[in-house]
Protein backbone atom coordinates (compact mmCIF):
# COMPACT_ATOMS: atom_id res chain seq x y z
CA UNK A 1 0.00 0.00 0.00
CA UNK A 2 1.22 3.31 -0.76
CA UNK A 3 1.46 5.99 1.58
CA UNK A 4 0.04 9.24 0.74
CA UNK A 5 1.67 12.82 1.97
CA UNK A 6 -0.51 15.89 2.26
CA UNK A 7 1.20 18.80 1.13
CA UNK A 8 2.43 20.64 4.35
CA UNK A 9 4.33 17.01 4.80
CA UNK A 10 5.81 17.27 1.29
CA UNK A 11 7.00 20.82 2.23
CA UNK A 12 8.28 19.91 5.68
CA UNK A 13 10.29 17.20 4.13
CA UNK A 14 12.06 19.61 1.19
CA UNK A 15 12.45 22.03 3.83
CA UNK A 16 15.02 19.67 5.65
CA UNK A 17 16.56 17.47 2.89
CA UNK A 18 17.02 20.79 0.57
CA UNK A 19 20.89 21.91 -0.54
CA UNK A 20 23.46 22.63 1.91
CA UNK A 21 24.52 25.98 1.37
CA UNK A 22 28.32 27.32 1.98
CA UNK A 23 27.10 29.75 4.69
CA UNK A 24 25.36 26.44 6.80
CA UNK A 25 29.21 24.64 5.55
CA UNK A 26 30.93 27.25 7.03
CA UNK A 27 28.88 28.05 10.21
CA UNK A 28 29.28 24.00 11.08
CA UNK A 29 32.85 24.43 10.35
CA UNK A 30 32.80 27.18 12.53
CA UNK A 31 33.99 29.83 10.35
CA UNK A 32 31.01 31.39 9.23
CA UNK A 33 31.77 34.56 11.46
CA UNK A 34 35.12 34.93 10.02
CA UNK A 35 33.96 34.59 6.26
CA UNK A 36 31.46 37.60 6.99
CA UNK A 37 34.32 39.60 8.07
CA UNK A 38 36.01 39.19 5.46
CA UNK A 39 34.29 39.04 2.42
CA UNK A 40 30.69 40.56 3.37
CA UNK A 41 31.78 42.92 6.23
CA UNK A 42 29.34 45.99 4.72
CA UNK A 43 26.65 43.81 4.33
CA UNK A 44 26.87 41.81 7.18
CA UNK A 45 26.66 45.48 8.93
CA UNK A 46 23.85 47.13 7.04
CA UNK A 47 21.24 44.01 6.33
CA UNK A 48 19.51 43.64 9.24
CA UNK A 49 17.42 40.32 7.60
CA UNK A 50 20.77 38.61 6.25
CA UNK A 51 22.41 39.43 9.33
CA UNK A 52 19.41 37.86 11.06
CA UNK A 53 19.63 35.06 8.79
CA UNK A 54 23.04 34.72 9.42
CA UNK A 55 22.76 34.64 13.22
CA UNK A 56 20.20 31.77 12.75
CA UNK A 57 22.46 29.47 11.15
CA UNK A 58 24.97 30.21 13.72
CA UNK A 59 22.65 29.29 16.32
CA UNK A 60 21.38 25.91 14.11
CA UNK A 61 24.85 24.36 12.92
CA UNK A 62 27.75 26.10 15.06
CA UNK A 63 29.25 23.63 17.70
CA UNK A 64 30.28 26.13 19.80
CA UNK A 65 28.55 29.19 21.67
CA UNK A 66 29.25 32.30 19.36
CA UNK A 67 29.21 35.30 21.60
CA UNK A 68 28.38 37.77 18.94
CA UNK A 69 24.73 36.40 18.67
CA UNK A 70 24.21 35.58 22.48
CA UNK A 71 25.13 39.47 22.50
CA UNK A 72 23.15 40.57 19.90
CA UNK A 73 19.92 38.85 21.77
CA UNK A 74 20.71 40.34 25.24
CA UNK A 75 20.35 43.61 23.60
CA UNK A 76 17.34 42.65 21.83
CA UNK A 77 16.33 41.20 25.61
CA UNK A 78 17.00 44.44 27.19
CA UNK A 79 14.58 46.37 24.99
CA UNK A 80 12.21 44.44 25.09
CA UNK A 81 12.33 43.81 29.44
CA UNK A 82 12.49 47.93 29.34
CA UNK A 83 9.56 48.58 28.20
CA UNK A 84 7.79 45.91 29.98
CA UNK A 85 8.91 47.53 33.05
CA UNK A 86 7.58 50.95 30.99
CA UNK A 87 4.62 50.25 30.60
CA UNK A 88 3.81 47.99 33.70
CA UNK A 89 5.17 50.80 35.75
CA UNK A 90 1.86 52.30 36.73
CA UNK A 91 0.65 48.61 38.46
CA UNK A 92 3.57 48.01 40.94
CA UNK A 93 3.15 49.21 44.32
Amino acid sequence: MKQVFSDKQIDRLLQTVGPVTHFEDLAEEGHLLEYLNEFLKERYNTDVPFRVEMFNLLLKYSKVPVPEIEEYYLKHLQTALKLFLERTAKWRI
